[in-house]
């Protein structure tokens, strides 16, 4: 019986760890960020948009962030999304600061879409990336995501259109014209 009780405790003391809830890995970190996720909806080519990211440090010791642009792969974006097309139009008010320890700073984010009418219609993501500045071998990235949707017709659709009309008035001119052929009268 005793050699069961000892099986019992020792089973017991390598599982319970395991089974013992942990904190999610964000909370692990020294720093957070946040939003999550930015949506920019109907964005008109030609106009800009501001909104501010939270860079939060939960350290003893304060740090300096160095914020970055990224394009996803394919496979990271959400469906339908394509991939944002130049980062120049993406400033930060700072693009490295120091976040003292245990408090926040907010960065202005202004985003720019050109005025150009192939902009319009479209739909773009891009991360925000924060990156402490650090000697440790591991250096970890946290991300915003940055979804996009500029507002208008893709570009292309008035030829589209015009085509369309195009096609459908040779129709109807064709039409016309072999209908009053078969009801004019025949020669003999």
């Amino acid at each position: 019986m005793p050699s069961f009780i000892r099986f019992l405790w020792m089973t017991l003391s390598a599982v319970l760890p395991l089974l013992a809830p942990s904190p999610p890995a964000h909370a692990q970190l020294g720093f957070g960020l946040s939003p999550a996720e930015v949506r920019i909806a109907d964005l008109a080519p030609g106009q800009e948009t501001q909104f501010d990211i939270t860079i939060s440090n939960r350290e003893k010791v304060g740090r300096f962030y160095t914020l970055i642009c990224h394009s996803p792969s394919a496979s990271e974006r959400r469906g339908g999304r394509d991939r944002f097309p130049d980062h120049r139009w993406v400033c930060f008010s700072q693009t490295s600061l120091e976040v003292a320890a245990e408090s926040q700073r907010k960065v202005r984010v202004l985003l720019a879409v050109p005025n150009d009418p192939r902009w319009a219609g479209r739909d773009w993501e891009f991360w925000i990336g924060v990156v402490p500045e650090t000697n440790d071998l591991l250096n970890v990235k946290l991300y915003v995501r940055v979804l996009v949707s500029t507002r208008g017709r893709p570009a292309g659709w008035l030829v589209a259109s015009l085509a369309v009309v195009a096609v459908a008035a040779v129709l109807v001119v064709v039409s016309v014209g072999l209908y009053r052929r078969s009801r004019a009268p025949r020669r003999r």
